[in-house]
């Protein structure tokens, strides 16, 4: 039993591993994606910038396409800072989810532990309520006998004395 439950715990945690590999191979791929997106749209700029250059030899025009080339670059870092904030948050609340989600098995197996003891106490009272009941009636058994025995006694005591009595009576 316990090879097979070791056997298990590995298999598990070799899924695990897998699951992990794969999730780490998926997010290279997105990231792979990404640089060579990033890689295409600066050929596409460096070729807009040739054809610029070609067109206007103006330092102006130049200023101004420098001017555009810095706020797209920051532009695509802002996008970038609110892609990895969102990646980070969407983690976070993953992560309280899970945690709640524990919580609330943990607080449902001491409810459950709670209620067992609460049960056992109930059946405990109960058995205890049942005997002393049970006791009570034999003793009540016990008493009224005595009580008749006592009675009986009393009576043949009282009727031999009246039968001295009378003895007596006759003697004299």
């Amino acid at each position: 039993v316990k090879k097979e439950k070791e056997r298990r715990k590995e298999e598990k945690k070799e899924e695990r591993e897998e699951r992990k590999d794969k999730r780490e191979e998926k997010r290279e791929k997105r990231e792979e994606k990404a640089d060579k997106r990033e890689e295409k749209e600066e050929l596409k700029e460096e070729r807009e910038e040739a054809v610029i250059k070609e067109k206007t030899k103006n330092g102006d025009e130049d200023s101004k396409r420098k001017k555009r080339k810095k706020s797209k670059k920051r532009k695509k870092e802002k996008e970038e800072a609110e892609r990895k904030s969102s990646d980070e948050k969407r983690r976070k609340r993953k992560e309280k989810g899970a945690k709640k989600k524990e919580k609330k098995h943990e607080d449902g197996k001491e409810k459950g532990r709670k209620k067992e003891k609460g049960r056992k106490k109930e059946k405990k009272d109960d058995s205890e309520r049942r005997k002393k009941k049970r006791r009570k009636k034999e003793n009540r058994k016990e008493n009224e006998e005595k009580d008749y025995r006592g009675e009986r006694k009393r009576k043949e005591r009282s009727s031999k004395k009246k039968e001295e009595e009378r003895k007596r009576g006759e003697v004299e």
